[in-house]
């Protein structure tokens, strides 16, 4: 009975089989039916070309239609990635979203299938539904994604990188703030004002944040955003603040100098915001204070402001 032999090759990346003719016959079907699937994670295929020697050694190519398209075979569950908080922003979700609808980039997909994965994740809301369309647009200007026609889309080879780079994260990707320091003095000249608390035990300091648009384009101000909102105390104004930076603004490391710099904004009396961030943890927890240069909304937090706290007749 003959040997065969067999060597899949494609740069750096090798497979060699070699043994009884027919069994590596059969494994070499395999391979072109199911794809190389794993085994080549994180290998560039973009070329799509591979050299095959037989028991002769005489090079033949494979094109590309003759072998599966390489994906990842298995995908984590959507609640994985849910629970770890792998996506940093909204736009990065929709990605995700729409790699996990469209399997894997192979198909197209449109804005009800998005909309499914946000009710799967339990992350639906009005005020994201309302920020879809102009999520999507910002990821076909960034080029991870292509409009087909009015509802369908595709994902192009830049966003299917993306959304595994996300997909395989350790955990949530967070932007780090420049180590820098700005003397009193020089925020003066930059423009920036300063405001000291005295405790018991220390002094907090706060500054508004230079930069800080809270009346950016195509959205609601800051103070159109509040005075939705029927809010009586620091509780209440922190937790719409930090839903505004957050969901609205999309802001990302947010700090007691953002929350200071809305204060300032809707001319309200700053508070020790740290000692009532602290406070509301006790009572409300509203508010993720457990990294302090990253407060964050939490689940109870945004359901107290979608469905609990009263509404203005402006906000209705």
């Amino acid at each position: 009975m003959s040997n065969l032999r067999i060597k899949l090759k494609y740069k750096s990346f090798e497979i060699e089989l070699e043994g009884e003719e027919k069994t590596v016959q059969s494994e070499f079907d395999s391979i072109k039916q199911n794809g190389l699937g794993n085994i080549v994670m994180g290998v560039d295929l973009s070329d799509r070309a591979y050299l095959v020697h037989d028991n002769e050694n005489t090079p033949k190519e494979i094109s590309a239609p003759e072998l599966t398209d390489v994906r990842m075979e298995t995908l984590p569950d959507i609640k994985n990635i849910v629970l770890k908080s792998l996506p940093s922003t909204e736009t990065e979700w929709i990605l995700v979203y729409g790699y996990y609808a469209s399997n894997q980039g192979q198909e197209s997909f449109n804005k009800d299938q998005v909309s499914s994965f946000y009710e799967k994740t339990n992350r639906k809301s009005s005020n994201r539904g309302k920020n879809l369309s102009r999520n999507i647009r910002s990821l076909i200007t960034h080029d991870y994604m292509e409009a087909l026609n009015d509802s369908d889309f595709i994902i192009t080879k830049k966003g299917n990188d993306k959304a595994l780079e996300i997909i395989n994260r350790e955990k949530s990707a967070q932007k780090k703030q420049p180590n820098s320091k700005i003397s009193s003095r020089k925020a003066g000249q930059i423009g920036g004002t300063k405001k000291t608390l005295k405790t018991k035990s220390s002094s907090v300091t706060y500054s508004q944040v230079p930069g800080l648009n809270l009346y950016p384009k195509d959205k609601l101000s800051l103070n159109e955003f509040f005075s939705k909102y029927s809010t009586k105390s620091n509780s209440d104004y922190i937790t719409v603040v930090v839903y505004y930076l957050e969901r609205i603004l999309e802001i990302e490391n947010i700090g007691f100098d953002h929350i200071y710099s809305c204060y300032k904004q809707l001319k309200l009396p700053v508070p020790n915001i740290a000692q009532c961030i602290r406070d509301m943890k006790r009572t409300k927890a509203c508010i993720d204070n457990s990294n302090k240069k990253d407060l964050k909304i939490t689940i109870q937090g945004e359901n107290y402001i979608e469905y609990e706290i009263p509404k203005t007749q402006d906000g209705k």
